[in-house]
């Protein structure tokens, strides 16, 4: 399971950083060449994939464990 968590947040966070740095190399004219910069990569993967754990954990921290109760009537009498 520790696995799954870690590739999760890994691609989460390289597909965060590809978003963001393209989208800022495009503002800065030099186009979506700057998403493939491989110390950015690297970057984008470490605090993108942090920030994916801390949201996950974070949400399942709040989310309320859901119980289903079993209620058996035996009083009614034939």
């Amino acid at each position: 399971m520790h696995a799954f968590n870690f590739l999760s947040n890994a691609v989460g966070g390289a597909l965060m950083n590809v978003g963001v740095s393209g989208i800022v190399g495009q503002v800065m004219g030099v186009g979506v060449a700057l998403a493939f910069h491989p110390a950015l990569i690297l970057l984008g993967v470490v605090v993108g994939g942090m920030s994916i754990a801390m949201i996950r954990e974070i949400n399942q921290q709040y989310e309320e464990p859901r119980h289903l109760y079993l209620v058996v009537d035996n009083t009614r009498r034939f």
